[in-house]
């Protein structure tokens, strides 16, 4: 499945697993750049934490046809 239909199925059905499977695509990616900006492992957890935080909250500003 695809990024937009996994956004998709969280802003139409609420569907919580297709928001856990983009976090999983994308965490290492995330907690790496982190990482390298904050030199900290305790801190690039929090910062990643925080990105796919503030992401589901602005997840529902997007319309889901123009995901």
């Amino acid at each position: 499945m695809t990024d937009r239909e996994l956004a998709n199925k969280v802003l139409r059905d609420g569907h919580q697993q297709s928001f856990a499977e983009i976090v999983s695509r994308y965490s290492g990616m995330v907690f790496s750049k982190a990482i390298a900006i904050v030199r900290r492992e305790d801190l690039a957890k929090d910062v990643a934490q925080q990105t796919f935080i503030r992401a589901y909250e602005r997840l529902s500003y997007r319309r889901t046809d123009s995901l």
